[in-house]
């Protein structure tokens, strides 16, 4: 099967009932289908962004590494766009499980194309075996972006390329105001997703923790441990317990403040991309900001994102996104 009629056989796979999704895919990829995707124009603007990065990438014929890749849809067209090999990594067993199962729908070659479960800071492949690493609205989500630009570092070949695009921009001053309405639903509840789940509140679950940690300790002093190890997680609020017994306060800061407390999963942090990119240089790779790609269906809304686009990046105050290309120094 060429890459034209797979690509069509996608566009066909959208034409299909939500029911149809649920039955062969699961609620959690028909919700997000439906509330993301869309349907086939949708489809058809995230198969023109993918090219974009790929041109950009030079990603023909390479291997490539989706990180935080959700239900590999994304990957799955870079795949169809010439990929030579495509890894499709996500922290959660269910996108990954669906993303094999969207693949096998789509009669793709199985042996060059590899959904995984793993974490994005502890990546799955040998050293300088990957031509393109990719983070599509995920570097927000990286419990600790660090480690990953360490291991995007170990992983890409001499001249390698990550490339990264995201929503998270700190400096668009009316997407941030969201996002703080955004942790405050995470923190405190209540936050129900786009698949219908109501989840449990970080507060809540940190406060399970303590009360297992000290069941003696006083309502007051549980409430005051789990308001003050807000954006800690895993052994980082064990140290912050025993602090508070042997000194009466905790000392521990996190490094960012709206975090799973049991998976040290982030959610929606915040980057300014000119201080991003200035980090990202520190691990060994030379940067460069790129055009967003943005395609509003509305004429008035595509007319205000262009002017924008052709003052980038001056005007990324006022831009939903961001993108860079970071290409990894050659070491001889």
């Amino acid at each position: 099967m060429n890459k034209s009629e797979t690509i069509d056989n996608l566009i066909q796979l959208t034409r299909n009932s939500f029911d149809y999704f649920v039955e062969n895919f699961g609620k959690g990829f028909s919700c997000y289908y439906r509330d993301v995707i869309r349907g086939e124009k949708q489809i058809r603007r995230f198969i023109q962004s993918i090219a974009y990065y790929c041109d950009h990438m030079q990603a023909y014929r390479k291997v490539i590494a989706d990180c935080g890749a959700g239900y590999g849809l994304k990957s799955i067209i870079m795949k169809l766009l010439g990929a030579q090999t495509v890894f499709t990594l996500d922290n959660k067993h269910e996108r990954s499980f669906t993303a094999n199962k969207l693949s096998d729908a789509l009669q793709m070659d199985q042996r060059s194309f590899f959904p995984l479960q793993c974490s994005a800071e502890n990546l799955p492949m040998e050293s300088t075996s990957v031509d393109c690493i990719t983070a599509f609205d995920s570097i927000s989500h990286i419990g600790n972006p660090e480690y990953f630009f360490k291991e995007t570092y170990r992983v890409l070949k001499n001249d390698g390329i990550l490339c990264i695009e995201d929503g998270a921009n700190t400096l668009d001053i009316l997407s941030f105001i969201e996002r703080k309405k955004y942790w405050q639903q995470r923190e405190y509840g209540p936050f129900i997703s786009y698949d219908g789940i109501q989840y449990v509140p970080y507060y809540e679950k940190r406060k399970k923790i303590v009360i297992d940690l000290i069941p003696d300790a006083s309502r007051q002093t549980i409430q005051t441990i789990t308001e003050a190890t807000k954006g800690l997680w895993g052994n980082e609020i064990r140290q912050a317990v025993r602090e508070y017994q042997e000194k009466g306060r905790v000392f521990v800061k996190p490094e960012f403040f709206c975090k799973d407390p049991v998976t040290g999963e982030a959610m929606e942090r915040c980057f300014n991309p000119f201080v991003l990119a200035k980090t990202i240089e520190q691990f060994g790779f030379r940067v460069s900001l790129i055009k967003p790609y943005i395609n509003p269906e509305n004429p008035l809304r595509r007319l205000a994102v262009n002017t924008a686009l052709f003052m980038y990046p001056l005007s990324m105050f006022i831009m939903p996104k961001f993108a860079l290309i970071a290409r990894k120094i050659h070491v001889q």
